[in-house]
């Protein structure tokens, strides 16, 4: 941040800091510039910011206050009420200083990749103490890749779906927003006699758990063009998907209880239709967020 935002003075010593915690942000959905935020709050009032799950920033605490009061929906006049009643600064200063800051984060937010040195008109900050929790976690999704583990014993290590579920919701509450996963093609345990395949009933799966989350898109699919016994070589998901299903009286919750993925995705849209591309090299999932 400006080198003057270091030098702000509370009004009174020791002024608490903010409360510490995790929260998140997503421009409305009819705003010319569409981004994602996660900040967390550290117990000293510093902050951890992400901008589109792909740039993390170090803020020290008044450049956290500013990426709060963005989040909880402050216009820049309430930002500079709420935090010109804690500090010695003036209001055109302060007015200036949060202008300054929401147009770096739409600048960062346009960017499709930095440099890692880069600071982009941000002071460099040394965030040099032990974080209260990590920024990303990578978890391994299954071991059924080695061969000297007979399938009893594998099952048994498994995790099971509300395993996942509570897993992903203990991480995301203690601050982690992204957990990424990573293996090969997925296992699927077909207890229906519908049509559909590993990719197609994983679409449809993951459709459930992003409705109504704006901003994420996931495409699931096989690049050999073909998932299941199906024409099919995947399909593509949002936000909207089941909203878009329930409109057409489409039940995402039956197909799934039946295995039936194809035929919901080709009454409902998302079919990724190929053909064969003889390239059978692995199922892929793409997330867009």
């Amino acid at each position: 941040m400006l080198a003057r935002l270091t030098n702000l003075r509370a009004k009174k010593e020791n002024i608490k800091a903010l409360t510490p915690g995790f929260y998140t942000y997503h421009t409305p959905p009819d705003s010319p510039e569409q981004f994602r935020l996660h900040l967390r709050i550290e117990l000293d009032g510093e902050g951890i910011l992400v901008v589109n799950a792909s740039t993390v920033l170090h803020l020290n605490q008044t450049a956290t206050e500013f990426a709060y009061y963005l989040i909880q929906g402050k216009d820049n006049v309430e930002t500079v009420d709420a935090m010109s009643a804690r500090y010695e600064i003036s209001r055109e200063v302060l007015m200036q200083d949060v202008q300054l800051f929401l147009d770096q984060i739409l600048f960062l937010s346009r960017q499709n990749d930095l440099s890692p040195s880069a600071t982009i008109g941000f002071e460099p900050h040394v965030f040099d103490k032990n974080l209260s929790a990590p920024l990303r976690v990578d978890c391994c999704l299954t071991f059924r890749g080695f061969a000297d583990q007979d399938d009893a014993h594998l099952i048994g290590n498994e995790l099971s779906t509300e395993d996942w579920k509570t897993l992903l919701s203990r991480l995301f509450n203690a601050g982690i927003p992204h957990v990424v996963f990573f293996g090969g093609e997925p296992t699927l345990k077909v207890t229906g006699s519908g049509l559909g395949g590993r990719s197609q009933h994983l679409a449809l799966r993951l459709a459930t758990q992003i409705a109504g989350r704006e901003g994420i898109t996931l495409l699931c699919a096989g690049t050999d063009g073909t998932d299941g016994p199906t024409d099919a070589a995947g399909a593509v998901v949002d936000s909207h998907t089941l909203s878009d299903a329930e409109e057409k009286q489409i039940d995402a919750a039956d197909h799934l209880s039946r295995f039936d993925s194809y035929h919901f995705f080709r009454q409902a849209g998302g079919h990724i239709i190929t053909g064969n591309t003889r390239t059978n090299v692995m199922d892929m999932v793409v997330v867009l967020f």
